[in-house]
C-alpha cells in the first residue's frame, strides 16, 4: 500500500532534521573536547590566584583609621573604606609614607622608582576619596550609612585570621604567574546597592591583556600574561554610590606587582 505523498515528504523531513541534529550534537562534542590550553592554564591560574590572595589578607597593616596596606619590594596592596575615614586618616598615612624608605625595602633602583610610584598614586586616590567623603553633610553622612554601608557591614570580624575590615566587598589581586614567568591580576566587587567596577592588567614582554567590567551590585575581571621580561600587574576594584548628587566611594582594594617570578 503507497503511502499519501503529504505523509511521506513530512517522514523524510523528520529524517532530514534528525541527521541534522545528531551532526549539530557531534560537532558540539567534538568542540568541546578541543578545548583550548591556553585557556585551561589561564583558567588554573586564576583559581590559584583567588585562593592564594585570601591568605594574604593576613599582611595587611592597619596604618590609619580604614586604610590597610601591604608593602614589598615587588608588590603593593591597599585597601580602604571611605565611610570610615576620620580627620586623622589622612594625617596618618602620610606620617606612614614618610617613614618609609623604598631604597631600603629594595636595592633596585628601578624596582625602587616604582614602588615610589604606586605609593604616590595611592596617596592621590585617597586624597579623592577623603574628598568625597568630606563635602557632605551630616544628614548626607548619615544616608551614606543607612542606605549604603550598612547593608555591606561585614559579619565575619576574625582579627586573628586577617585584617578586621568593615566592608569586605572590594578585593583584588596581583602577582606572578605560576605555570612560568609572567604576571597576573584579578578584581572583584561584590559591594549591594553600589556601583562596582573591575580592572585587570597583566604585562609581559611589551604586550597587554587586560579585562574591565562594571555593574550594579557585582563586577569581575582577570588577566594573564606569560613572559619572561618586563613583567608587571595590577588589580583594582571599587564601590561607589551617589548620595544628594555626590559620588562617594565607599570601598576600594587595590594591587600592583613588579617581576615576571
Amino acid at each position: 500500500m503507497r503511502k499519501p505523498k503529504a505523509l511521506a515528504a513530512l517522514m523524510l523531513l523528520a529524517t532530514g532534521i534528525s541527521m541534522l541534529l545528531v551532526s549539530c550534537q557531534s560537532s558540539k562534542d567534538l568542540s568541546l573536547g578541543a578545548a583550548n590550553p591556553d585557556d585551561l592554564a589561564k583558567e588554573q591560574e586564576i583559581q590559584e590566584m583567588v585562593a592564594k590572595s585570601a591568605t594574604q589578607d593576613a599582611r595587611m597593616q592597619n596604618v590609619a583609621p580604614a586604610i590597610w596596606i601591604d608593602v614589598r619590594a615587588d608588590s603593593v596592596r591597599i585597601h580602604t573604606e571611605p565611610p570610615f575615614f576620620t580627620d586623622r586618616t589622612l594625617p596618618q598615612f602620610e606620617d606612614f609614607l614618610s617613614t618609609l624608605n623604598v631604597n631600603e625595602i629594595t636595592r633596585d633602583g628601578h624596582a625602587a622608582e616604582w614602588l615610589q610610584g604606586q605609593l604616590n598614586n595611592a596617596l592621590d586616590n585617597i586624597k579623592l576619596e577623603w574628598e568625597g567623603i568630606e563635602r557632605l553633610s551630616a544628614a548626607q553622612k548619615q544616608e551614606l550609612f543607612d542606605r549604603y554601608v550598612q547593608p555591606n557591614l561585614s559579619l565575619d570580624q576574625n582579627a586573628s585570621v586577617g585584617p578586621a575590615y568593615l566592608l569586605s566587598c572590594t578585593r583584588a589581586s596581583a602577582m606572578s604567574t605560576t605555570a612560568g614567568p609572567g604576571a597576573k591580576a584579578y578584581a572583584k566587587g561584590s559591594c549591594e546597592n553600589a556601583f562596582n567596577s573591575s580592572y585587570a592588567r597583566a604585562m609581559a614582554e611589551g604586550s597587554v591583556d587586560s579585562e574591565r567590567d562594571s555593574g550594579q551590585n557585582g563586577s569581575y575581571a582577570a588577566a594573564v600574561k606569560y613572559g619572561k621580561w618586563s613583567c608587571s600587574s595590577y588589580g583594582s576594584a571599587s564601590a561607589s554610590v551617589t548620595v544628594s548628587g555626590f559620588p562617594v566611594t565607599i570601598s576600594s582594594d587595590s594591587a600592583s606587582h613588579n617581576g615576571c617570578n
